[in-house]
């Protein structure tokens, strides 16, 4: 039997996305140019995009304005039923190419020489992509990165937790496991009196205020906020008693 072809069209997707205008900026050019070689399957052209943007932009500039936004441009499109789940398995296979090659670009400092983190989603988060860019960021910055990966059960966490004693605990969740997110903050800080929050994802500007959670919007800041957390959560050199942030 012949296997009918339902692929849509280039310009069908840039439409889709809101990318067939001709002002766009420079970044959502090669946002969108990423968008269409994930679609491809095609490593090589993302790479040139990848590089592209690099020459101008800082490595994790690029990750906060091109690959995040293109890894969100193709969740979209799935959930419209632009593309079917094998195209959205086959992009973000080729991100997870992308972020191993890009590692190294983010390197800032010897790993392992700093403090240790923790990185996890929720037991019903299953995207990875945003866990992985943190990993990376973090890593090159010298953190001794400990990534648990996607959907990590929360007695799992805890358990980790007391095997590990991280310093920074990283989670990230999109809106519809907000709940969630929630509870798996409130277990971390219940098995950890010591450690400090990071919260990334659509889902952590939901977060509640919290002296020892920290939200992450940008990629950008991971670093800067992780230092923050972890100098509001040493204990004062001459009282002993914790720092405020």
């Amino acid at each position: 039997m012949m296997i009918e072809s339902r692929e849509p069209s280039e310009q069908r997707l840039r439409s889709a996305m809101g990318a067939a205008r001709t002002d766009l900026s420079q970044q959502d050019r090669w946002r969108t140019a990423l968008v269409m070689a994930l679609y491809a399957g095609n490593l090589e052209q993302a790479k040139r995009v990848v590089h592209a943007a690099a020459r101008d932009v800082e490595p994790v500039t690029v990750l906060d304005e091109v690959l995040a936004p293109a890894m969100h441009d193709i969740g979209a499109l799935w959930e419209r039923d632009h593309i079917t789940v094998a195209d959205e398995h086959l992009a973000t296979f080729v991100i997870q190419r992308l972020l191993a090659e890009m590692s190294s670009q983010l390197k800032v400092a010897e790993p392992g020489s700093r403090e240790t983190v923790l990185l996890a989603t929720p037991t019903a988060e299953r995207h990875a992509a945003g866990l992985l860019m943190a990993y990376d960021v973090l890593s090159g910055a010298g953190y001794e990165t400990i990534c648990l990966g996607v959907g990590v059960p929360r007695a799992a966490l805890v358990a980790a937790l007391a095997r590990h004693r991280p310093a920074l605990v990283g989670l990230s969740a999109t809106m519809p496991f907000a709940a969630e997110l929630m509870e798996t903050v409130d277990a971390v800080l219940e098995a950890l009196p010591t450690v400090q929050v990071l919260l990334g994802g659509a889902a952590a500007a939901a977060a509640p205020r919290h002296a020892r959670v920290h939200h992450v919007p940008l990629l950008a800041e991971l670093v800067q906020t992780a230092e923050r957390a972890l100098a509001g959560g040493r204990p004062d050199r001459a009282t002993g008693a914790a720092e405020q942030p």
